[in-house]
């Protein structure tokens, strides 16, 4: 479950990086 979170964590960050 931490990895899924995780995942769309990182692709939220990404985009709006």
């Amino acid at each position: 479950m931490y990895v899924l979170i995780r995942s769309m964590l990182g692709k939220i960050v990404y985009k709006c990086r």
